[in-house]
């Protein structure tokens, strides 16, 4: 579990700095107007971007044991830490089901 543990912070930390910086960089003069392009999607890719290029400038973490290489990290954890809330909401119930599970293991 402690594992796990060390992935969810390394993902936590990321995202939220990628928040952050995304914030930071819609103050730029002419970034609003960029990232409002195609329908709300401009801001999307935007995030994917300094997704990827956090995660490459950071490094894998505790993933560099899974992904070896660090363009095939970098892309795949950047689409992860990019994605907003929504993986928040999906890792709190695949933890909150696997703690129901365990406890009903144990319980048998």
């Amino acid at each position: 579990m402690e594992n796990i543990s060390s992935y969810i912070t390394y993902l936590a930390i990321v995202s939220v700095s990628v928040e952050r910086i995304v914030q930071l960089l819609k103050v730029i003069p002419g970034m609003t107007k960029l990232m409002s392009l195609s329908d709300g999607k401009g801001i999307q890719v935007f995030s994917i971007l300094i997704g990827i290029i956090t995660v490459y400038l950071v490094g894998p973490g505790p993933f560099s044991n899974i992904l070896k290489n660090i363009y095939v990290s970098s892309i795949i954890l950047g689409l992860l830490v990019s994605a907003g809330s929504g993986i928040w909401y999906d890792l709190i119930g695949i933890i909150r089901n696997t703690k129901t599970s365990i406890a009903e293991l144990k319980k048998t």
